[in-house]
């Protein structure tokens, strides 16, 4: 940054210089505290950073009882976003931190992990060598269908059928 006064700088003008430097830090954007987020959905994880060499690393890491631990989520470049396959560790005490060396910053407030959507009401009717299965869909966000197994006496399950997440009855 350089100031001097309205004459075109010469030898003979007077110019002062002058260095801005900005302190070292990266912030959480997102999740920053009150979102609910589900379980099994993509969502991106924000941040931004000043005064920091780029591109350097930062480490993502995520907390479920509102940071008394920390679970790592990755080790990327400092691009200031990464798509987070949102874990299934249903939580109301949730938190980001975003790391780099002796900097780091957690998300604001706690935010919400939903778990994974499951079929409710499931009702089994038997039929003449069949079983018709009824339930209640789910209205979870990202939610994209149903997988139908068998199970067996030994306790191996096998698939029988994907359906849509529309779907109440197979």
């Amino acid at each position: 940054l350089s100031l001097h006064d309205a004459l075109p700088i010469s030898e003979s003008s007077n110019v002062t210089r002058a260095t801005v430097m900005l302190p070292e830090s990266v912030t959480v954007v997102s999740p920053n505290g009150g979102e609910s987020w589900q379980a099994g959905v993509t969502r991106s994880i924000t941040w931004s950073s000043t005064g920091c060499t780029i591109p350097s690393l930062v480490t993502l890491s995520y907390s479920v009882n509102n940071g008394s631990s920390w679970s790592t989520i990755a080790t990327v470049i400092n691009s200031g976003v990464y798509t987070w396959l949102v874990p299934n560790t249903p939580t109301t005490q949730a938190l980001v931190r975003v790391s780099s060396g002796i900097l780091n910053d957690n998300s604001n407030a706690v935010f919400s992990i939903r778990a994974i959507p499951s079929a409710s009401s499931l009702v089994a009717v038997a039929g003449n060598g069949s079983v018709q299965l009824n339930w209640t869909a789910s209205s979870a966000e990202g939610l994209s269908g149903y997988r139908i197994y068998r199970g067996t006496t030994s306790g191996s399950l096998s698939l029988l059928a994907s359906v849509a997440s529309s779907a109440t009855v197979y």
